[in-house]
């Protein structure tokens, strides 16, 4: 399947090794491939920026395999695009034989492979101009679907990468960026709405920070880190509520039970009583002997059709899945196919009832409360990429006020810790990032963050990186650095926000930054590099800041030294 078809106009010349490269990944087996991916991975881009034009044999390798990984382990939903054949028309699909979401489990290399993929095309945009050519989301989309938590964290991070690139580009948020944002709500709710348990009550801050180790047995052990109590009373819950909507032919049929209402004529008072019980009897017949007669007949009417109270009624329904049910050791995929047979659950609320049960049984382990944690924060940061602030305010910010504060609170976690701290930080900055290209949010995260001040939350967490990232080996994630950067980056378009930001004085820390010679943060360094770049030319105050501190001197003798 070609998913891109465009030619050049003109040829133009690339580097040799990226042409052997395109030929490798093209031309390998799967096997093969999976070692190459993982390979160039490990290594980082080691070419000069490219054009993603070239990768077009490989991206149409990608996505053919991501559609048959999707078809195998059906991976499709509501809010899927739908299949088309050969004439272009669509096809009609079942979905009530599904789930909603993933069944059977990935296979070992189809699960390698999937997530080399979705690697290397992480790296393909973030190294490649001409990125509007990649046009795979939809394949990305159906990936939410997955029960998977390495998967969706790989895929939610390869999504975040392209929601930023196209809010970009489109910042009026018009023009459909191909991810469906009701499961991006479903994957960023609120927590409290599980029950049961005293985590419930707990804001998303300090459910992590009770979830991190505070000595080395308990990283052995993560599965004991809180461990939970044997009363049932603090076990977690589920409860959904959901409108169920009857068929119309099922209903079409309840009119024929009352027809014999109309054969009035053969039958007289005897059936006339039965269905106006309520209303008649008392004006036609005050005696003791004819009421007796009459709920004979209704017993025995309803006896006769016993199928109809088994029917589902239309309406608000509940659903109820016990502490029991949840501490079974079912797979939540399993405990949902369940209830899908016991109250017919309509295919759309399918996927946010198996994230609250898959959430519920995490609260039971600390390194899954903190993987979840992650996937909640990034699908956060990609909604608010890619969604207006009027919407967001009235679907998200409205039943959450305190969500900006929460985030402020996560960012100050300390850098490193067990290996998930980093993680969780930077999901944090990238979804404080996409929050504050809100106009009427922006404000907000600037004083959650204490941009304004020296010592505020903010200023300490970029002064911590600078000093770790004076070690050989720093504990610094280049993802953590990433989101640091990029929310930097974001308060610079604020002429509000990065007036402060100079105030506070992060250009002397970014001067401090470049001075580093270590060779693997030469990253670090371009970012710190594009970020003094903006302030210089977008505030007057900072080229004062940046003399002050010999600027110029470090990026005369910077040069001398590369």
């Amino acid at each position: 399947m070609t998913r891109i078809k465009r030619s050049w106009k003109k040829a133009p010349e690339t580097n040799p090794k990226v042409v052997v490269l395109i030929k490798e990944f093209v031309d390998l087996p799967d096997p093969e491939l999976i070692a190459a991916l993982e390979d160039a991975i490990t290594t980082g881009w080691q070419y000069p920026r490219s054009d993603l034009m070239f990768w077009i044999p490989v991206l149409n390798r990608f996505d053919a395999y991501l559609e048959t990984t999707i078809k195998e382990y059906e991976l499709r939903g509501p809010g899927s695009k739908k299949e088309k054949d050969s004439d272009g028309k669509e096809v009609k699909e079942n979905d009530s034989n599904r789930i909603g979401v993933q069944v059977n489990e990935f296979a070992p290399d189809t699960k390698r492979m999937t997530l080399a993929i979705f690697g290397f095309i992480k790296l393909l945009l973030e190294n490649c101009t001409n990125r509007k050519l990649f046009s795979s989301y939809d394949r990305l989309n159906d990936f939410l679907l997955t029960t998977d938590t390495d998967v969706l964290l790989a895929n939610l991070r390869l999504i975040l990468r392209s929601a930023q690139q196209w809010s970009v580009q489109h910042q009026d948020m018009n023009g459909g960026f191909g991810i469906s944002h009701s499961r991006l709500l479903d994957l960023l709710q609120s927590w409290s709405s599980i029950g049961g348990t005293e985590k419930a009550n707990l804001t998303l801050v300090e459910l992590i920070q009770q979830s991190i180790p505070t000595s080395s047995e308990a990283e052995d052990s993560p599965m004991d880190t809180n461990p939970l109590p044997s009363n049932p009373q603090h076990s977690p819950e589920v409860t959904f509520l959901f409108y169920r909507k009857v068929d119309p032919k099922p209903t079409a049929q309840l009119p024929i039970a009352a027809k014999p209402t109309a054969d009035e004529k053969g039958k007289g008072k005897d059936v006339a009583t039965g269905p106006s019980t309520s209303s008649n009897q008392p004006a036609h017949s005050p005696t003791t002997p004819t009421p007796k007669s009459r709920p004979k007949e209704k017993s025995s009417a309803a006896q006769t059709s016993p199928a109809q109270p088994l029917a589902p009624v239309e309406g608000l329904a509940t659903i109820h899945v016990s502490a029991d049910t949840l501490a079974s050791g079912r797979r939540p995929q399993d405990i949902l196919a369940d209830l899908i047979e016991q109250h017919q659950l309509p295919i759309d609320c399918r996927f946010k009832l198996f994230h609250r049960i898959r959430i519920a049984i995490a609260l039971r382990n600390s390194l899954d409360v903190r993987r979840f944690a992650v996937v909640r924060l990034l699908a956060l940061a990609i909604y608010a990429h890619t969604t207006d602030e009027t919407t967001a305010v009235s679907k998200l910010f409205i039943y959450e006020p305190g969500l900006i504060s929460q985030l402020s609170e996560l960012i100050n976690l300390e850098i490193g810790g067990d290996g998930l701290g980093g993680d969780i930080q930077a999901a944090a900055f990238y979804a404080l990032e996409g929050i504050s290209r809100y106009r009427g949010k922006i404000a907000e995260v600037a004083g959650a963050v204490g941009v304004s001040v020296s010592h505020g939350t903010l200023m300490q967490v970029v002064r911590k990186m600078a000093k770790e990232l004076e070690r050989e080996r720093a504990a610094c994630k280049d993802e953590f650095i990433d989101s640091l950067f990029c929310f930097l980056s974001c308060l610079q378009l604020s002429v509000y926000a990065g007036s402060l930001l100079v105030g506070a004085g992060v250009v002397p820390v970014l001067v401090d930054i470049c001075k580093n010679s270590h060779p693997n943060q030469i990253g670090t360094v371009i970012r710190a590099v594009t970020n003094l770049d903006g302030l210089l030319y977008g505030f007057t105050s900072a080229f004062a800041l940046f003399n002050q501190v010999d600027g110029l001197k470090v990026f005369v003798n910077r040069i001398k030294d590369e």
